[in-house]
This record gives structure tokens, sequence and C-alpha cells, in this order.
């Protein structure tokens, strides 16, 4: 129980930050919104038709965006002033989501890179272990001979893909460990492979007790 209660901790702050960074722009764009509208009323002419609730979002919407149709202006200098603090507010805040999107997608690359995803695949092959130039060799054969996703499970001393370039899945860690092979996609009872060591063509079948979950597992 003394363990699961920093584990909890760790995932409850995790969560919070990633809900922190993509919570920042939201609360620039409510908060420019929410400032410049009033701003604007004073702005410009009594009754002008931009600061109407109908169309002073699409205003918003169009100059945050730094779209700019053109179909809405304001009429005074200090309503272009204003316009002008739009348009930073836009900018701040697109600038967060982008820097956020590619942070993201670099940490998923990442986990990829290193092995630290989770499967999710069905009758899909697993090949246990790598040996350069062997592994390869018969993850050709596979793509080549065999429909199914193939997704390649390595000891730690592997430290990155081997095979980036390929459609092949990648997951590092001790293949023993139920965990690890849980990751791999082996999740239900199947058939277990493995391959002799003097060719890559003949394959014979593992103890009867060995199931694999999920597809069939290459030694």
């Amino acid at each position: 129980m003394g363990c699961l209660v920093p584990l909890f901790v760790y995932r409850l702050l995790t969560r919070l930050t990633f809900l922190r960074k993509w919570a920042t722009p939201v609360v620039v764009v409510l908060f420019v919104f929410g400032t410049s509208w009033p701003l604007m009323a004073v702005a410009e002419p009594a009754g002008s038709a931009l600061v109407r609730p109908a169309n002073y979002w699409w205003y918003f919407t169009v100059t945050a965006a730094t779209v700019g149709y053109g179909d809405m202006t304001p009429e005074t200098a200090l309503g272009r002033l204003v316009g002008g603090y739009v348009i930073l507010g836009g900018i701040a805040a697109l600038t967060t989501v982008f820097t956020n999107l590619v942070a993201a997608l670099e940490q998923l690359r990442g986990r990829r890179t290193q092995g630290a995803i989770t499967v999710s695949l069905a009758q899909h092959i697993v090949l246990i272990g790598y040996t350069p130039g062997r592994t390869e060799r018969i993850v050709g054969q596979l793509l080549a001979d065999d429909a199914a996703s193939v997704v390649l499970c390595t000891w730690e001393e592997v430290t990155s893909h081997p095979m980036p370039e390929r459609p092949v899945e990648f997951v590092r860690g001790d293949p023993t460990d139920g965990q690890v092979l849980r990751r791999a996609g082996c999740t239900g009872p199947g058939p277990c492979w493995s391959t002799p060591t003097t060719t890559t063509r003949r394959w014979r079948s593992r103890s009867p007790s060995t199931t694999c979950t999920g597809g069939r597992t290459w030694w």
C-alpha cells in the first residue's frame, strides 16, 4: 500500500502538468476575449455592428487566428489598437498550442524509438530478441510472406529501435516478464513459436505449456 501512494501522487502530478500545459492557451484566449470586447465597445462608435454579440465572436476568431477576412474592421484608431491586442493574444495562444503539439509528437516518437510503448494489435507476430543482420532478414521475410503486423521485443541492451524505417513496432524490456509481453500485445491465449538458430525459414513450436497472448511469437 505504501508503494501505491507515491505512484498515485506521481500520476496525479503528471496529469495535472499535462492539463496545465493545454489550459494555458485556453486561459489566454478567454482572457483576451473577455477584456477586448468591452474595450472595443468603448473604442467604437455607439451602435457599432462590430461589438454586437452575434458579430464580435466572429471578428475575434478570425482576428486572433490572424486570418483577417476583412468583413468586419474597427472604425477608430483606438479600436484598431484593441484589434492589435487581439492579434497578439491569438499569436500567443496559437504558439503555445503548436509548441505543445510538437512536444507531444516528439515525446510519442521518442517513446516509440525507445521501446516504451504499449502495442494495441491483434493477430500479430511477436519477434523476441535481436541479432544484427539476422533479425533484419527474419523481419524482411515475415513482412514479405505474412500480412500480419510484426512486433520486435528485445532486452534492455538494445537501447533504441534497430529498424525505425520498417513498419515494425518496438518493445524494450525483459521478454520473460509478463508485463513486457503484455506491452508487446500478448493479452490472450494462443500459440508461441521460436526459430532454430541455424535458419530463418523453418519454425518449430515451443513447449505446449508456453502461451502467447494476442498473436504468434517468434523467438
